[in-house]
């Protein structure tokens, strides 16, 4: 008869001492224990068949057929004793400590073996977990459990076969029920009860392994998996990562922190969309060599509390599978829920052990989140200055643009943007580069200019401007523009404060030097008509910016408060929306603070001062249009960086206009005179606009080109408005033309 160890020295024999070669042939090892398990409790607790039961066969599992699982072929006299056995079990054990020593050195981490670590199991919950995770290897299992348990519809293992298979001492017993106790990392995240019509007790509760746990086991590398699901995204050390171009102290501040943390260290860190929140954290996990698991709260869709408990449950056991720093997004939006949601996802993630970082996009309700958590620190992201823009725009726009002329400098001092939208802006250029390349020749090049930049770079502004705003196009050039060289001269070193500002403000120093005020603001004032619009127009075609004119009856109240709201919440969204704001009609916001009479001059004055405020903190682009100089308040013209003064156009300046509006498609008549136009009608560009504009409509009514008739009449038609009468002396040669 051979020796009670053939069985066992077989199979070392079979195998040798080697490292695992997968995490699959480290399961079938540990799953043989169980196998040896099963055939100690099948003496210890024999079965009790009496003979009629054989008229039920294949109702029943026979003891001969679970001997042949088992792969025993033995008489009864011939079966080991249980001293044998467990000595058998004892070396199978030892036999995978050492192949698992070996795999460890190695750097093999086989995913059993990091359950087994990270969720710290003790030998007895351990086998209970191999126990439950062998029917889902073999279904044999199955009829081995359901024999077990004198039950063949109880395939599944339950505390009792637990008891039965594991505890043969009283202490084991203990322990193995505190296992399946409240806060145990066995029932906590590996194991679940299976779903019953009718609850049992809990000897006679059926468990399974939980799915998640299953999809990690079934992972041959787990070290360079790369994990999603639903609202959650797995980033590996060992990932490719662009450097930290900016904030580098936010970096040694992480660090000081992570080389700081207690039980559980919870880290508030918010920012606007794209400043890098969650490029910093991977550089700190890559820096410690760990994973790190990113949660979205806002893809819990659901409100119901079970729904709620299932996805951060689930969340929190992937990170502990993975070894993963926890970080969740969206903690702002998730504020925004129910007190009673709020609260739920607090309790749940306070289960969680290590550095919990929060990550928001706003941060306005710090009280609320600091009664929630007792944070560690607050840690915020703010916008790049321009030189740390330019840093980015060289590193990434070098990498593919540096043989088109582009203008980094440019870019940089014309839009405040985070270094995840500059990227996001570079990425767009380069689609519609591609999509425009597909429509050029073999022998052409297309080339990209700063046009292309400045139109992906709006792409990727989000701007609720529109609701107190209108866009206007900025079509307009300085060959469009009849103004005075001075006035000219003027908005030109206007466009020079912006396109040198980097160098002004932080090559030589001057920003540290200013607390506030390094905005640009300009003042146009002049008659209606002079072409103050059309010159803002310009500047922003200059600068290759878009500008907002604002909507005075969507920013003004009656309402005490409200227009300083409206205001406010207008400067807000320029801010970041590197955008020309245009006021028309200034003086109806800006005007004088008069002495306090009744509460509307004292509320008056309060919105004027507000603005006077606003102004100077604001560092964008602010183009003010009146009519009306006299009727602003001198403290506010003080602030102003520019103003320009437009005259109404002389005859010279007239002919011009008259020349320059008229665009090269319109067919004329030979002889119309604009000399003679320019030399007797003294009204402004906008009247000669209009004349222009209904001339030609008259012309396109008659099928006819433009002619000198036509234009009278649409003259005429303008001169009614004010009450403008020609004398029939100064219209000369051109009388019967007016009649």
């Amino acid at each position: 008869m051979s020796s009670p160890l053939h069985q066992v020295d077989q199979w070392i024999k079979d195998d040798k001492v080697m490292p695992f070669a997968s995490g699959w042939e480290h399961i079938e090892h540990e799953i043989r224990r169980i196998d040896l398990l099963i055939r100690i409790a099948l003496i210890r607790y024999p079965p009790q068949v009496s003979a009629e039961i054989e008229q039920y066969k294949g109702l029943f599992i026979s003891e001969e057929e679970v001997w042949s699982l088992l792969e025993v072929y033995k008489s009864p006299e011939q079966l080991e004793p249980i001293e044998q056995l467990l000595h058998m079990l004892t070396a199978w054990e030892q036999y995978i400590a050492k192949r698992l020593e070996l795999s460890r050195q190695q750097g093999i981490h086989t995913p059993l073996d990091q359950i087994r670590q990270r969720m710290k199991l003790e030998d007895h919950s351990y086998l209970c977990f191999l126990v439950v995770l062998a029917i889902e290897i073999d279904r044999k299992y199955e009829k081995l459990y359901a024999y077990l348990q004198d039950d063949i519809t109880c395939k599944s293992p339950t505390l009792q076969l637990l008891l039965k298979l594991l505890a043969d001492q009283p202490e084991h017993v203990q322990r193995i029920r505190q296992a399946f106790g409240t806060r145990h990392p066995l029932t906590d995240w590996l194991i679940h009860p299976l779903v019953e019509s009718e609850p049992k007790s809990s000897l006679s509760r059926a468990w399974i392994v939980e799915p998640d746990v299953m999809q990690f086991l079934l992972e041959e590398q787990v070290e360079q998996h790369s994990f999603s699901a639903k609202g959650l995204r797995l980033y590996q050390p060992d990932d490719e990562l662009p450097p930290l171009i900016i904030h580098q102290s936010i970096q040694q501040q992480l660090q000081l922190i992570w080389q700081h943390q207690s039980d559980q260290t919870v880290v508030l860190i918010h920012g606007r969309v794209g400043s890098g929140k969650k490029h910093q954290l991977r550089h700190l996990c890559q820096c410690y060599h760990r994973s790190m698991l990113v949660a979205d709260l806002e893809r819990i869709e659901s409100s119901s509390s079970e729904k709620i408990q299932e996805w951060i449950q689930k969340t929190l056991r992937q990170a502990m599978l993975r070894d993963a720093v926890l970080v969740c997004t969206g903690w702002d939006q998730w504020l925004q829920r129910t007190p009673t949601e709020i609260q739920y996802v607090v309790r749940e993630l306070e289960q969680y052990k290590g550095i919990l970082f929060l990550i928001a996009n706003t941060m306005q309700d710090m009280y609320l989140t600091t009664t929630l958590w007792s944070l560690e620190q607050e840690i915020q992201l703010s916008m790049p200055s321009i030189q740390e823009s330019l840093l980015i725009w060289e590193y990434y726009g070098n990498q593919k643009w540096t043989e088109h002329s582009l203008n980094w400098q440019q870019a940089a001092s014309t839009f405040q943007m985070t270094a995840g939208q500059i990227v996001k802006a570079l990425a767009d250029m380069a689609t519609e580069y591609t999509l425009n390349s597909d429509h050029t020749t073999a022998d052409q090049t297309l080339e990209l200019t700063q046009e292309h930049l400045n139109r992906s770079c709006y792409r990727q502004i989000q701007t609720r401007l529109n609701t107190q705003a209108t866009r206007l196009s900025i079509t307009a050039t300085w060959d469009d523009l009849i103004l005075p060289v001075s006035q000219k001269q003027r908005m030109r070193y206007a466009c020079d404060q912006v396109k040198y500002r980097s160098k002004v403000y932080e090559e030589w120093g001057f920003g540290h030097k200013l607390a506030y005020g390094k905005g640009l603001s300009l003042l146009f004032t002049g008659p209606p008509g002079t072409g103050k619009t059309m010159s803002a127009r310009v500047i922003a075609n200059e600068l290759q910016m878009q500008m907002y004119q604002i909507n005075l009856s969507q920013v003004v109240s009656k309402y005490i408060g409200e227009t300083e709201k409206h205001l406010q919440e207008v400067f807000d969204e320029a801010k970041y929306s590197s955008s020309i704001l245009f006021f028309d009609e200034a003086d109806a916001l800006f005007g004088k603070r008069s002495e306090v009479s009744d509460s509307h001059d004292k509320f008056a004055n309060m919105e004027t001062s507000f603005l006077l405020q606003k102004m100077e903190e604001y560092e964008g682009i602010t183009v003010l249009a009146t009519n009306y100089k006299q009727n602003l308040d001198e403290a506010f013209m003080r602030r102003i960086s520019f103003i320009i003064r437009f005259p109404f156009p002389n005859k010279e300046s007239r002919q011009q206009i008259w020349r320059t509006l008229l665009p090269d498609q319109v067919p004329i008549e030979k002889g119309i005179d604009f000399d003679f136009l320019g030399d007797t009608f003294e009204i402004s560009g906008g009247q000669i606009k209009n004349v222009l504009v209904a001339s030609a409509f008259l012309a396109a009514s008659e099928q006819v080109p433009l002619s000198m008739k036509m234009i009278f009449t649409a003259l005429r038609q303008e001169l009614d408005k004010s009450g403008m009468v020609p004398s029939t002396t100064s219209l000369g040669l051109y009388s019967d033309l007016w009649q």
